[in-house]
């Protein structure tokens, strides 16, 4: 199969604009003949531009073949004349075709010292107008900056240039001549003291107010010492202030307050103290016990109060009445039952218990409820959530009583059920 190659470029008008619907055709010198091996004709080869102005020829290579492409649009591209092959530079009539997939582009066609393989001529346009836009001083020991803007033929050149540093001061000049000393003047004579006069008679008549008005209020930085001046003479003086300003929080203060749970947000060390001021999810007070990160806060004081999770009651423990009520403080988990359908039961598990209403890790725990005759009953706790009874169903009497175990360090993130 023959060698193809592409030819592409784009279309615009003076302003740059993409000229659509224009014919762009390519004629082979000498034509190239139909044949077995060649799949174009000696007719020439025509496309049309797209709506942005782009054309693509398919061109087959073969040495000594020169295409014309020209278009009958004069304010685009008048005529291009390029080899269908990569000449010989001794003799250009010989040569080797193109490489495979090889693409031309006419932006790349210029008029000087043209790419081994293609010459011709691309209109232009009118010349450009560049004018100088705004010429901005940096400032000294930056980088200079250059920037054109617009569109051809009428751009803008923007300047950055940064100031150049202060030149070393200059010598010092030659000290003048002293000039002569004057003649000393003569000393006056010293004039007589004058009788000293009697002490007045004490005022009975106070005078008027002091009026203390404040002046200038400057702010100091942070650790310099405040200062106060009082300028003026009474009854009318001004009191000036210097104020230093306060410092900077300091980010591993062992004392912080916020909103919402510190947990994954709050870097701070071991030993910290963070107060939530929206008592999030009933969490109040939470202390850092462990890691350097964001992580390891546990809840040292908060109550979720009791949520009533009734609802959630599983294989008919509910009954006919049947409540459940949960809550949890820092370090339990407290349980109240009433009137749990034992008869109505079908199976041991009573209630899947949510995320931070569970048991430590790698612990079931066994607490103790009642039948309505005072029987004493067992549970059981799991730390994955679940809550089954420790014994056969149905029971004959419906279980009661409250119960509490160690709770594990997650602190609930949402509330279930509804408040009690």
């Amino acid at each position: 199969m023959p060698v193809t190659f592409q030819v592409v470029g784009p279309l615009a008008d003076f302003g740059n604009d993409a000229r659509a619907g224009i014919k762009v055709r390519a004629t082979a010198d000498p034509p190239v003949k139909h044949s077995d091996t060649a799949t174009h004709s000696n007719e020439p080869e025509t496309v049309t531009t797209d709506a942005a102005g782009a054309f693509t020829l398919e061109l087959i290579s073969v040495v000594g073949v020169w295409y014309t492409i020209r278009t009958p649009y004069s304010n685009a591209m008048n005529t291009v004349r390029l080899a269908g092959y990569i000449p010989d530079v001794d003799d250009p009539t010989t040569g080797v075709v193109f490489p495979p997939g090889t693409v031309i582009s006419l932006r790349d066609v210029m008029d000087e010292d043209p790419t081994p393989g293609y010459e011709g001529l691309v209109y232009s346009g009118p010349p450009n107008v560049l004018t100088i836009g705004t010429v901005t001083t940096g400032a000294p020991g930056s980088d200079a900056d250059a920037d054109i803007g617009g569109v051809s033929p009428s751009q803008t050149l923007d300047l950055v240039i940064p100031r150049g540093d202060v030149g070393p001061k200059g010598d010092t000049g030659d000290t003048g001549d002293v000039g002569p000393k004057g003649d000393k003047g003569d000393k006056g004579d010293k004039g007589d003291v004058g009788p000293k006069g009697d002490t007045g008679d004490d005022s009975t008549v106070p005078g008027p107010p002091n009026v203390l008005a404040v002046g200038t209020v400057t702010t100091g930085a942070a650790g310099t010492s405040a200062a106060a001046t009082i300028t003026g003479a009474g009854p009318v003086q001004t009191l000036n202030l210097t104020i230093p300003r306060g410092n900077t929080g300091d980010p591993t203060a062992f004392e912080l307050r916020g909103t919402g749970s510190p947990e994954g947000v709050i870097t701070a060390p071991v030993g910290t103290y963070y107060t939530d001021t929206a008592i999030t999810n009933g969490a109040m007070r939470w202390a850092k016990k462990t890691g350097t990160g964001n992580t390891g806060w546990q809840c040292v004081e908060g109550d979720t109060g009791w949520r009533n999770l009734s609802t959630g009651l599983l294989n008919g423990w509910a009954g006919a009445a049947g409540s459940v009520l949960i809550k949890r403080t820092p370090d339990q988990i407290h349980l109240l039952l009433e009137n749990l359908g034992g008869a109505s039961a079908t199976a041991t598990a009573i209630l899947a218990l949510p995320v931070g209403f569970r048991s430590i890790p790698a612990r079931t725990m066994r607490p103790m409820v009642h039948n309505a005759a005072g029987a004493v009953q067992r549970l059981l706790a799991f730390e994955t959530g679940a809550v089954n009874f420790n014994g056969t169903v149905p029971q004959a009497l419906p279980l009661y009583g409250y119960t509490a175990w160690p709770a594990a360090s997650t602190w609930p993130t949402t509330l279930p059920g509804t408040a009690a």
